[in-house]
């Protein structure tokens, strides 16, 4: 077919065809990187804002947050995964295809999950496909499901951004150099976007084709159900880190709800996975309270909270499931969704062992507790800490690797990543008594026990390929890595000397 085509065409239109052709190639090879150089701005810029701190100021400032105010961060949390039930919800209405509500919430939480920590591409699209896929949905009802999240998710950011803009228009700090000096007129546009979207839902009575596939916009009472539930989703996503914030800042909510949804836009387009770096930048930037520690803080905890807590959650909800289904003690819809779990657990799992990684490469570029290490000294040679410390540095960046190919069911992956996993929890204890470490990892090798069967392929790990999507997100966790150890330690004078000098209080020379 191709062939053919191409002899059909004039000589000079030969030419063109294989330059689209040629650079078609290319751009989808170097398009998965772009968040790559993303990244990498958004972390120089992001530097600069909080140079003038010491690591271990934020450290205190982390552990200054109330307890209080942490756990009504979580329930905030836990109600705002509650209201993402209503994009499912809605866009299944939308294309006439009906499922039980305990099947919905899966396929809800598991999809927001999977998008939040590993953007759309890598995470969010691929689980909800399979994850409708076991509900009996077709490849076309899925496409249509997916374009009605996404009109529920930019019609309800543009009317409330619109809103909020037009109504309390945030000043631009004048270091940006914009040529507007509010969001007023970022704010017209979103309303006139919204204005224009229901205007096409009186104009287009019948489907629209979108992608080769017919699409129907949905009517009005439909339209208003949207923006209900996607206005209450960053109402209630943005008050998860309003309450982390200190007192001290002059910001009320609304004014703060403004700065909450530009950063939501700038993370979404920047397609940088869970907006790392990037939505820390435009807080900061916006807020203008000169990157106050407290700040950074908060940011760090909601983080915490709004990403890396309901990774888990999934991850422990796959393994109950998976011990549940031997013990034989599901009703039929539960069976059904077990059946769904045993589909989605491969991704799910392989994005908990990422995230392993990605903490125990943390863990070793930044700082250990003075006091932990000081309790270790009377027990455990120093050389034996300073191993444990390269080790779990080297099990971190391993467990990036091993899991793509638990992502592909590989029988090798598995057995290597139980083994690194062990052998991280054990290098967590020993190089500074790190037990919340201990116990996260610990969590992980439980679900990847008890999911042992999912993991069934032969093959050898080296042998896989990958992905510009996957290599991007290795050398994005590696990158940040780097990034915090820099910052931790960008008080030290870096000398030659300074990589083979070891001591109980030389944090340094081990993040090199």
């Amino acid at each position: 077919m191709r062939v053919s085509r191409f002899i059909a065409l004039a000589p000079t239109d030969r030419s063109n065809y294989g330059m689209r052709q040629f650079l078609d190639s290319y751009w989808k090879r170097l398009a998965p990187l772009i968040p790559f150089g993303v990244l990498a701005v958004a972390l120089w810029l992001l530097y600069h804002e909080v140079a003038q701190y010491k690591w271990h100021e934020i450290e205190q400032s982390l552990g200054a947050i109330p307890s209080t105010n942490i756990c009504l961060a979580l329930g905030l949390v836990a109600l705002n995964f509650v209201v993402l039930i209503g994009y499912d919800w809605l866009a299944l209405k939308a294309i006439g295809v009906r499922l039980e509500l305990a099947k919905v919430a899966f396929a809800s939480f598991c999809g927001f999950v999977a998008s939040y920590n590993f953007g759309a591409t890598l995470g969010g699209i691929p689980v909800r496909y399979r994850v409708y896929s076991a509900f009996g949905l077709s490849g076309a009802q899925i496409v249509q499901l997916s374009v009605m999240l996404g009109i529920t998710f930019w019609i309800g950011e543009f009317a409330l951004a619109g809103l909020a803009f037009v109504l309390a228009p945030i000043p631009i700090p004048i270091k940006l150099h914009l040529p507007f000096e509010t969001v007023f007129c970022l704010g017209c546009i979103f309303l006139s976007v919204v204005a224009i979207y229901i205007a096409c839902i009186f104009r287009f009575r019948k489907p629209m084709r979108f992608f080769g596939k017919d699409i129907q916009l949905p009517n009005l009472p439909m339209t208003c159900a949207q923006l209900a539930v996607a206005a209450a989703d960053f109402l209630i996503a943005s008050a998860v880190l309003f309450v982390l914030l200190p007192n001290e800042i002059d910001t009320n909510y609304f004014k703060f709800l403004s700065v909450f949804l530009l950063a939501t836009i700038a993370v979404v387009l920047s397609h940088v996975p869970g907006g790392v770096g990037v939505f820390e930048l435009v807080i900061l930037t916006m807020l203008g309270v000169d990157a106050d520690k407290e700040v950074v803080a908060a940011l760090v905890a909601f983080r915490a909270i709004y990403y890396i807590i309901p990774l888990l959650v999934a991850g422990l909800m796959v393994g109950v499931f998976e011990y549940r289904l031997r013990r034989k003690r599901i009703n039929p819809v539960l069976s059904q969704i077990s059946n769904a779990v045993s589909v989605v657990a491969p991704m799910l799992i392989s994005g908990t062992v990422l995230v392993a990684g990605a903490v125990l490469l943390v863990s070793g570029a930044t700082p250990s507790i003075e006091s932990r290490v000081r309790g270790l000294h009377h027990w455990i040679p120093l050389p034996f800490i300073e191993v444990s410390h390269f080790v779990g540095s080297i099990v971190g960046a391993a467990l990036l690797i091993v899991a793509r190919g638990l992502y592909r069911k590989l029988d090798s992956a598995w057995w290597m990543a139980a083994v690194l996993i062990a052998t991280g929890i054990f290098t967590s204890l020993m190089k500074g008594f790190d037990y919340e470490e201990a116990l996260l990892l610990g969590l992980v090798l439980i679900v990847l026990l008890v999911s042992r069967k999912q993991f069934y392929r032969k093959g050898f790990l080296l042998h896989q390929r990958f992905s510009a999507s996957w290599i991007s997100a290795i050398l994005l966790i590696i990158i940040c890595s780097i990034w915090l150890g820099a910052f931790a330690f960008k008080h030290v004078e870096y000398q030659h000397d300074l990589w083979w000098k070891f001591s109980f209080r030389s944090d340094a020379p081990r993040f090199l």
